[in-house]
């Protein structure tokens, strides 16, 4: 979902904050080798799976969502896909995506959707279970706090993956 959102051209600098495994890095590089990619990742663990994965054809730092280890206004687009509801303050977290894009850079954010019952549902278990699960989120509740972080044109669309996984899409203009 997020990746068919992301301007794939040469030369554009993209960063993904909780890359995880490097998946998405290595799609967009694939797409487009001539792209500057640089993850960010909480954890070591995934950052040397990344690592193993893209063989040197990105960045990858260690750090945090909310303190976003590179300077500000330095890459053309972020993207994150299913961190949010990972992240403690999520507001502070998009405030950070805000601060590292270019005035006109794109954010692209997919995480799960609470508009659906299943994820709900999922998301009152990992509550209970999950220590590091903070939040499932509606469409109606990112987007507005995409907008309340300063991005413009914000866009926001849900959909199914599978029989009950919800995912939403939030695009923003910084």
């Amino acid at each position: 979902m997020a990746l068919a959102r992301v301007p794939c051209a040469p030369n554009v600098r993209l960063l993904d904050v909780g890359c995880g495994t490097g998946a998405l890095l290595d799609r967009a590089l694939t797409m487009q080798p001539a792209m500057q990619c640089t993850g960010v990742d909480l954890t070591r663990e995934m950052l040397q799976r990344a690592a193993m994965r893209l063989g040197g054809r990105a960045s990858l730092v260690q750090g945090s969502g909310d303190a976003l280890p590179v300077a500000d206004a330095c890459v053309d687009v972020v993207v994150s896909t299913s961190a949010l509801h990972y992240m403690r303050d999520a507001v502070r977290v998009l405030r950070e995506m805000r601060r590292v894009l270019v005035p006109g850079g794109t954010l692209v954010l997919t995480d799960w959707c609470a508009d659906y019952r299943a994820m709900r549902w999922l998301d009152r278990l990992l509550r209970v279970g999950d220590p590091a699960h903070v939040r499932t989120l509606r469409c109606s509740e990112l987007g507005a706090l995409v907008a309340s972080a300063g991005f413009s044109r914000v866009r926001v669309e849900s959909a199914k993956a599978g029989r009950f996984w919800g995912l939403m899409t939030v695009v923003g203009v910084a």
